[in-house]
């Protein structure tokens, strides 16, 4: 399981901090955690985390979100404790309680999980500790500087999402730049809304 930050502007090439750094230090529109299993089964979705809280949104954007993601929010829109332990407690749990290799629900938690995490300080809180040791799993935690030779998702996954993401954002502001140039904004407004 591994996070990536969203800034929707995006660094061609590069990453948000110094290779090795134990801590990435940015101020994110939204997080995607992303998990996958060594078999390839997939058993939970991707978790997009956005900033603010979630009693500002109108009753009908709910019905308009993907039902292939979870969403949640956060003030900073990080994986902070509150964060991890939904996430354990609503998609863990239900991906560990299914035996994926007989297509059988086990008793729950009766066999024995890994979960290989970064070193981010949000996965080592005592509760989310004790969580993890209820639900029968071992979280074994990647050294700082080792990501890039032993995590999946930072590996293989996280550049190619960040830059689909990227190509349809600059493809979503090519499709919209005519609109908004075609209205009477001045260039103050036009950079208020492109923000």
């Amino acid at each position: 399981m591994d996070q990536i930050p969203l800034e929707f502007e995006f660094l061609t090439g590069g990453t948000y901090e110094t290779i090795g750094t134990t801590t990435v230090q940015v101020r994110s529109q939204a997080t995607i955690q992303a998990t996958i299993f060594g078999d390839g089964v997939s058993r939970i979705k991707p978790l997009i985390v956005f900033r603010g809280k979630e009693t500002r949104l109108l009753k009908s954007e709910k019905s308009l979100w993907d039902k292939r993601v979870v969403v949640d929010f956060q003030d900073n829109a990080w994986v902070d404790e509150k964060v991890m332990l939904r996430w354990l407690q609503n998609q863990w749990q239900l991906a560990i309680d299914f035996d994926g290799y007989s297509g059988q629900h086990t008793l729950r938690n009766t066999i024995p999980r890994m979960l290989v995490l970064d070193v981010h300080k949000a996965q080592k809180t005592p509760a989310v500790k004790d969580l993890m040791h209820r639900f029968n799993t071992l979280p074994v935690m990647v050294p700082a500087g080792c990501t890039s030779l032993v995590q999946p998702l930072d590996v293989c996954i996280n550049k190619l999402l960040k830059d689909r993401i990227r190509a349809l954002a600059d493809q979503h502001y090519v499709d919209h730049i005519l609109e908004w140039s075609a209205q009477k904004y001045t260039a103050s407004e036009r950079r208020i809304l492109m923000t």
